[in-house]
């Protein structure tokens, strides 16, 4: 892990910071509590519905839990905050929460619909043993058995992949212990193997049967669980499924819908801001939350704008790298969206080859990055900015696409054009 001094003040080490990827999860001091300016809203709404009182789990969601969307801007904080949730839930007095971060497991350009519900039980075997809970898996056992059983499979995994199979009872078992291991999950998904075309046939086919073991040893390992811990239940965090591709979302969110809602546990799942405008979701189905971005343009705005400074102030020494007052006009056209904020910054600073930022140069970053959202547009999306009319119903694609594109930002059911357009509007 490199080593960094905050504020930092080394124009290398700077540039670093305010890239829009760095993640900041291992530098817990980087982090902006933006609840005050953006609401509680959003997580009220998880404990409500995940049966959180006081911060205990005072009434568990039954048998098949709650399947939970979570929406938000690409960019507006969706990790960070679950990320957040997930370390305060993940408690013996609340959930045995299992917080799967897509980007980091799988590719997710090769990641299919039917990779979706092996992550889940991988992850779920792996998060329980090392927690030394005991439960019967013999059930997913004997299904990747059976579906594993012809020759040619068992050689692969035995020759490519290492898997021990000396008795035919251990190649459930072997093919868990070694897709739990780090990167092998990522390694299989993204082959062609014989393996992995066999194990996603045999889930398209028999995709209730998976489900159905799975959630016999969801039980079980729930019965052990609560001999301790009688109100706690498990709780899987899925962060970044927004990320993966149209049609695998479409299948495990949408066409699948009876199997995700039959998992015997809660799921909170990423998906893209524009998901509650698509015409085939049947959304009834789920509950909502969206995480908005931050107004900028209310009675809270200063307070909001100190907020998003803070997210730069705390990375980078203000006096080193900006001029008076540029920093200010940065969070103002970041839209209030963390990491537009960060995108403006840090073109700034490329632009100005470490040196101290003044006006100019802040503003031609901001062009920069509003010429290249600009230059995506059709006609079609062009004219609908200039309308000033957003509010539309389900199925209004060209609305859908200015959500994704950010050319739209959402504010708690308010919509606005992002500030990086108007000089082309």
């Amino acid at each position: 892990m490199a080593e960094y001094s905050f504020s930092e003040t080394n124009k290398f080490k700077a540039r670093e910071l305010v890239e829009p990827t760095f993640d900041i999860k291992d530098y817990n001091e980087l982090y902006v509590d933006l609840t005050e300016v953006r609401g509680n809203e959003m997580f009220e709404s998880l404990n409500y519905f995940l049966g959180i009182d006081n911060d205990k789990l005072v009434m568990p969601n039954g048998n098949f839990g709650m399947k939970i969307i979570f929406s938000g801007h690409i960019g507006c904080g969706k990790t960070v905050e679950l990320r957040r949730f997930h370390k305060k839930i993940h408690d013996a007095d609340r959930y045995f929460s299992i917080f799967i971060p897509l980007e980091e497991e799988v590719h997710l350009q090769k990641f299919e619909p039917e990779d979706f519900y092996v992550l889940l039980i991988v992850k779920f075997i792996a998060a329980l043993d090392e927690a030394k809970i005991k439960f019967d898996k013999s059930g997913l056992n004997e299904i990747i058995a059976r579906w594993l059983s012809e020759e040619d499979v068992k050689k692969e995994l035995s020759d490519l992949y290492h898997v021990n199979l000396e008795a035919e009872a251990s190649v459930g078992v072997g093919f868990w212990n070694f897709i739990k291991v780090s990167n092998s999950i990522k390694s299989l998904f993204s082959s062609q193997s014989k393996t992995i075309r066999t194990v996603r046939q045999k889930v398209r086919n028999n995709s209730m049967e998976l489900i159905r073991q799975f959630n016999q040893a969801i039980d079980s390992a729930r019965t052990e669980m609560r001999r301790t811990n009688p109100q706690r239940d498990f709780l899987f965090i899925i962060d970044g499924s927004e990320k993966m591709k149209k049609t695998t979302q479409e299948k495990v969110f949408e066409e699948d819908i009876n199997l995700i809602s039959s998992v015997a546990a809660n799921l909170i799942c990423t998906v893209p801001i524009d998901y509650q405008l698509r015409e085939a979701l049947r959304y009834e189905r789920y509950e909502w939350v969206v995480l908005p971005m931050i107004k900028l343009f209310d009675e809270q705005k200063d307070e909001a704008g100190k907020k998003l400074r803070e997210i730069i102030t705390r990375r980078i020494d203000e006096s080193t790298f900006f001029n008076e007052g540029v920093l200010d006009y940065c969070v103002a056209m970041s839209g209030g969206c963390p990491r537009q904020l960060l995108k403006i910054v840090h073109r700034a600073m490329m632009f100005s080859k470490g040196q101290k930022i003044d006006k100019q140069t802040a503003e031609n970053a901001a062009i920069k990055l509003g010429r290249d959202m600009f230059d995506r547009l059709t006609t079609e999306h062009t004219e609908r900015l200039k309308t000033g009319k957003f509010i539309s119903g389900r199925g209004d694609e060209v609305v859908r696409e200015l959500l994704v594109y950010l050319c739209l930002l959402k504010y708690n059911g308010i919509i606005k054009i992002n500030p990086l357009l108007k000089t082309f509007m």
